[in-house]
C-alpha cells in the first residue's frame, strides 16, 4: 500500500475492540501486565504529536501587494494541510507577466496546546511577476489540483503605481477616535496613531508635536506601543501613543500633529519579504546599500467645537470637575473634644479631568476651624483619566455640643448627558466634648466631691515628724525635681492654653501660625524635589511658599492656592517692593502655572534646581521684610 494513501478508518471492523487485522486474546487469558502496558500506552499517545486537521486551506496574495512600475514582485500561493505538489497555472492578466516555473518552500510550524503538540506545514509557491503597466490588477479565482483532488485558489489584487507614488499610503497620522465637540476643562482619552506600512521599513526619529494653541500640550515621551492592525485592506505597524485632549478655550479649533521618521530608500526599504538568506537572519541584505530618507508626517487637521459648560443648571458647588464620579467623605472619628483636630476626607473614584478637580470650598465659621486641604490622587491608567481622588480637610472644633461635621458639596458636568450631577454627602455625625482642662475645672467648681470624709487635716504622729538628720530634704535634688517639674509644667499648660484659646479668638494670629508652618513645610518639600529631579513639583511647592508668606499679613478670607499673581503684584505695590522682587515672584509664579496646567517647557534645567531653591529662601526672606509689623503681640478681640 502506498504510504500517502494510507489513513486510519476509526470506523473499520474490530474484534473485542480491536481494530481489524490486529490479533485479540480473550479477557481471561490475557496476562496481568497488559493493564499496565495500556495504561503506559495511552499515556503516550495523549503526549504525541496532533496531526493538524485534514482540510487543505489556501490563500493567495501579492508580496509586496503596491510596487511602482519597473519594479518586480511575488505571487504568491500558500497550502496548508498537504505537501503534495500542486498542478496547474496561474491564469493570464493582461499587463502582468506571471512566471511557470515557481519557487517551492517548505515551513514548519509547531505548537503546545494543553499538553499536547500541534504540528502544522505551509508549502509556499512564489512565481515572480513583473508588471508592464500600472493600475490595479487581480487575478481571479481559478482551480488547480493536489493529489486528484480539485482545489480552489482564491483571487489576489496587486496595485502598480507611477514611481515615486508607492509610499502615498504607506506612513500615515491619525488621531483616534475621532472627536467633533468637546467641553472647555475637558480631558478626553485619545489615542495617536503612526501606521507604518508593513513591507516599508521606517521608525519615528522624534516625539509627536502638536499644532493648535486652543488645547494643552499633551505629554508623549511616555513608551507607545507596537502592534500589528489591517488599515483599508493593508496591514500596517500601528504605533500609539496614548494621551489626554484638553481643549482651554471655547469655539471652532483646529488641531494636527505631525512627527518625523526614518524610512530607508525606495529600492532598499520596500522589498516584500527577504530574498536572500541573509534577509531572514538579519533583518537586512549585506550585499544591498542601505539609505536612509528622513521624512516628516502630517495628520489632517480636525475641526473640533470646544463649548463652555452650559450655564443653565449650573450648581454652586461646581467648579470644573467633567467625567463621571462617585463621590464618599468619612472622618477620622466622631468622638472628639475642644480643640483636637480631626481628619475629614472626600474620596472622588471615576474617571474624568482629575489633573483640573480643585478641592471643594470648605471654610471656616463659628463651630469649626478649617485648614487647607492635601489632595492624593491614585491613577489606574498611564494616562491619569482613571483613578481616585482624596482631598483630606483638617478640622478643629471650637467649642463643646457641636452635632455634624461641616459638610462638603461638590458637583460635576456628564460630558455623555451635558448635564450636572450633584454627589449627595449628608453631614456626618460627631460628638464634641469639652476639652479635659476645662472639664476638670469645672468639676470642682461645681462642687462635684459630695463625701468630704476622706479630707484629713494635718496629723502629727509622735517622733515621726522631725527627724535629727541636719541634711534636710529641701536641699535634694528629688526637692528640686518635686517642686520644680510641676511649677515647669504649670507655665507651659498656661502658655500653651493661652495659645490655644488666641489661635481660635485671634483670626490673624492663626492665619500668620498656620502661614508659617506652611511655609516651612513647603520649602522642605521643594528641597525634596530636587533630590527627586521634580522640576514640576519644585515650582508647585515654591508657589505655595510664596503665597502662604504672603496671605499671612494679607486681611483676605481666601485659601492660599487660590492667591493669584494679579492679587500678589497689587499687594506688593502697595508695599512698595522692589521691581526686581516681583519679577522674581512673577517668575516662579509662570513656571508653576506652565508646568501644572500645560506642560511646558521651561528654560530650568534639573542642575539649576539648588540655585532656584537658594532664590527661593531668599525671596521669602525679602517678602517678610515688606510686610508690616506686628507690634501688639497680644491683640485685644472684641
Amino acid at each position: 500500500m502506498n504510504p500517502r494513501e494510507h489513513r486510519f478508518d476509526p470506523h473499520g471492523s474490530r474484534k473485542n475492540g480491536a481494530p481489524a487485522g490486529v490479533a485479540t486474546r480473550s479477557r481471561r487469558n490475557r496476562p496481568p501486565w497488559t493493564a499496565a502496558a495500556g495504561f503506559l500506552l495511552a499515556l503516550a499517545l495523549s503526549h504525541a504529536a496532533v496531526p493538524a486537521s485534514s482540510e487543505v486551506r489556501i490563500d493567495a496574495e501579492f508580496d509586496p501587494a503596491l510596487v511602482p512600475l519597473g519594479q518586480r514582485t511575488n505571487y504568491i500561493i500558500t497550502i496548508e494541510g498537504n505537501d503534495d505538489p500542486i498542478r496547474g497555472n496561474p491564469p493570464r492578466i493582461h499587463g502582468l507577466e506571471i512566471s511557470t516555473s515557481p519557487v517551492r518552500s517548505v515551513e514548519s510550524e509547531t505548537r503546545i496546546i494543553q499538553g499536547r503538540t500541534h504540528s502544522t506545514h505551509r508549502v509556499r509557491y512564489s512565481f515572480r511577476t513583473r508588471p508592464v503597466s500600472t493600475g490595479t490588477f487581480t487575478v481571479p479565482a481559478w482551480e488547480a489540483s493536489i493529489a486528484g483532488e480539485t482545489v480552489r485558489v482564491p483571487a489576489a489584487e496587486l496595485q502598480v503605481v507611477e514611481p515615486g507614488e508607492e509610499l502615498r499610503d504607506a506612513f500615515l497620522l491619525l488621531l483616534e477616535p475621532e472627536i467633533d465637540t468637546i467641553y472647555v476643562g475637558e480631558s478626553r482619552p485619545v489615542e495617536l496613531v503612526l501606521l507604518l506600512r508593513d513591507d516599508v521599513r521606517a521608525q519615528p526619529r522624534s516625539w509627536p508635536r502638536k499644532s493648535g494653541d486652543a488645547f494643552l500640550d499633551p505629554d508623549f515621551r511616555q513608551e507607545p506601543s507596537v502592534e500589528r492592525v489591517r488599515y483599508r485592506n493593508r496591514t500596517y505597524n500601528a504605533v500609539r501613543w496614548p494621551f489626554l485632549l484638553a481643549p482651554i478655550k471655547a469655539g471652532e479649533s483646529r488641531i494636527s500633529f505631525s512627527i518625523d521618521i526614518a524610512a530607508l530608500s525606495r529600492e532598499d526599504g520596500i522589498s516584500g519579504r527577504a530574498r536572500d538568506p541573509f534577509d531572514r537572519a538579519f533583518g537586512r541584505s549585506l550585499f544591498r546599500r542601505q539609505s536612509v530618507e528622513e521624512r516628516t508626517v502630517r495628520s489632517e487637521a480636525l475641526s473640533i467645537h470646544v463649548r463652555e459648560p452650559p450655564e443653565s443648571g449650573r450648581p454652586e458647588s461646581f467648579q470644573g470637575a467633567i467625567g463621571t464620579f462617585t463621590a464618599s467623605h468619612r472622618l477620622s472619628t466622631q468622638t472628639s473634644r475642644v480643640g483636637e483636630p480631626l481628619s475629614l476626607t472626600l474620596t472622588i473614584t471615576g474617571s474624568g479631568n482629575f489633573s483640573r478637580i480643585p478641592p471643594p470650598e470648605l471654610e471656616s465659621d463659628d463651630h469649626w476651624q478649617v485648614y487647607p486641604p492635601r489632595t492624593e490622587f491614585a491613577p489606574e491608567d498611564e494616562i491619569g483619566h482613571h483613578g481616585t481622588l482624596e482631598i483630606e480637610y483638617i478640622i478643629v472644633p471650637r467649642h463643646p455640643g457641636i452635632t455634624h461635621a461641616p459638610s462638603i458639596a461638590f458637583s460635576y458636568l456628564n460630558p455623555e448627558t451635558g448635564r450636572y450631577d450633584a454627589a449627595e454627602l449628608e453631614p456626618i455625625e460627631v460628638t464634641v466634648q469639652a476639652s479635659e482642662t476645662i472639664a476638670t475645672h469645672a468639676a470642682t467648681a461645681d462642687g462635684m466631691v459630695e463625701d468630704d470624709s476622706t479630707l484629713y487635716g494635718p496629723q502629727l504622729l509622735a517622733k515621726r515628724w522631725y527627724s535629727p538628720d541636719r541634711s534636710t530634704g529641701y536641699r535634694t535634688a528629688w526637692f528640686y525635681l518635686a517642686h520644680g517639674v510641676p511649677i515647669l509644667l504649670l507655665i507651659v499648660l498656661t502658655i500653651w492654653r493661652r495659645r490655644q484659646n488666641r489661635l481660635n479668638e485671634d483670626a490673624r494670629f492663626a492665619r500668620r501660625v498656620s502661614g508659617s508652618r506652611a511655609v516651612r513645610t513647603n520649602l522642605r518639600k521643594a528641597r525634596l524635589a530636587i533630590g527627586r529631579s521634580d522640576v514640576p513639583a519644585f515650582f508647585t511647592h515654591a508657589r505655595a511658599a510664596i503665597q502662604h508668606s504672603l496671605l499671612r499679613h494679607i486681611p483676605m478670607e481666601q485659601r492660599p492656592e487660590s492667591l493669584t499673581w494679579t492679587e500678589v503684584s497689587e499687594h506688593l505695590l502697595d508695599r512698595e517692593a522692589a521691581e526686581s522682587l516681583r519679577h522674581e515672584v512673577r517668575t516662579i509664579f509662570e513656571f508653576a502655572d506652565a508646568l501644572r496646567f500645560g506642560d511646558a517647557n521651561t528654560p530650568v534645567a534639573v542642575n539649576d534646581l539648588p540655585r532656584w531653591e537658594h532664590r527661593l529662601v531668599a525671596l521669602v526672606r525679602e517678602l517678610e521684610k515688606t510686610q508690616p509689623r506686628h507690634r501688639n503681640r497680644f491683640p485685644k478681640t472684641q
